[in-house]
């Protein structure tokens, strides 16, 4: 996010400072009422930009969305010890979390949450590549195919469903 208010606050000042260029050579213009007339153009090109700039902050921030299109935050168990109480209410039952080694059990968990192959890497102390291995096996031993599928049972278990 910081690094989008930081694009925006660049192109807000390009904007001021091709407005305040522009004005100088206005001046330069003769005669009156076509100085007066580059002077206006140039605020509303000025104007205009800047009503695109607010567009793009408003877009980005996600107010612009429509409620329904808002990305609701799923409900996560707040520990990884509820993880593995969830881990139990997939199809398998029990047997389904006891398959786990207790790193793929925690590969899982950042899963879960939503974390990067790379992110999972970083927080674990392990490579990319390893975190991949992990997961592969995540999903077999678990009969998903996916990150997705895996959270769509893992909450479906949760739910009693």
């Amino acid at each position: 996010m910081k690094k989008r208010i930081i694009q925006f606050l660049l192109g807000f000042l390009y904007i001021i400072l091709v407005a305040l260029l522009l004005l100088i050579h206005v001046q330069r213009i003769a005669g009156d009422i076509q100085r007066v007339l580059a002077t206006v153009e140039t605020l509303f090109l000025a104007a205009f930009t800047l009503g695109v700039l607010g567009l793009y902050l408003k877009s980005i921030s996600g107010r612009g969305q429509p409620e329904a299109a808002r990305e609701k935050p799923e409900p996560k168990p707040e520990s990884f010890e509820g993880f593995l109480e969830l881990l139990e209410g997939l199809s398998g039952g029990k047997a389904a979390a006891e398959t786990l080694s207790r790193r793929e059990a925690e590969v899982a968990w950042l899963l879960y949450r939503g974390y990067t192959n790379r992110q999972i890497g970083e927080e674990l102390y392990i490579a990319e590549t390893t975190v991949k291995k992990h997961a592969t096996h995540i999903y077999e031993k678990l009969q998903v195919s996916g990150k997705k599928e895996l959270k769509e049972q893992i909450l479906a278990g949760r739910d009693g469903s």
